[in-house]
């Protein structure tokens, strides 16, 4: 079996290792199977691809801005998720924080969402998929919480 993660953040991660419990079981394979030589486009809102976690494995020359139209997916302050989901993915084994599920993966940023605004993001979306040519997974990991006036109810 693999040597386990100092990551300090490690051991509330159930998720990953839940010893006698329901986990991912990906602890097991983690001896043959990092990530390595996969790249992973996330659709999601910004990156904070500067994160302790993320800046080793993070490719800033494909992520792609398509709210301001612009090279560089780093988000806005209230643009978390993305960077969530990034680390979920890919977060580096490198003793501080937590572990990505494919710790050695090379992780980019397509950001299509922003300010849980659903305005223009067909076109985002669109957009993204498009330009992920370079990558081997995109993932698409959001939703929306709330009301908006451009739903209309069911009654």
């Amino acid at each position: 079996m693999v040597t386990l993660p100092s990551d300090f953040l490690f051991s509330y991660q159930w998720h990953l290792y839940n010893p006698g419990g329901l986990d991912l079981n990906v602890v097991n394979v983690w001896d043959d199977y990092t990530g390595n030589g996969v790249i992973v486009g996330v659709i999601d809102d910004g990156f904070d691809y500067l994160h302790y976690d993320l800046d080793d494995n993070y490719d800033t020359t494909i992520d792609y801005d398509f709210n301001d139209n612009n090279f560089s997916a780093y988000g806005n302050l209230d643009d978390n998720h993305g960077t969530s989901v990034a680390g979920i993915i890919a977060a580096e084994n490198n003793g501080v924080g937590s572990v990505g599920v494919a710790y050695n993966a090379t992780i980019t940023g397509f950001r299509a969402i922003s300010n849980n605004s659903i305005d223009g993001i067909i076109v985002g979306v669109t957009n993204a998929l498009w330009n992920s040519v370079n990558v081997d997974v995109v993932n698409n990991s959001w939703g929306f919480g709330g009301e908006h006036p451009n739903f209309a109810r069911r009654e």
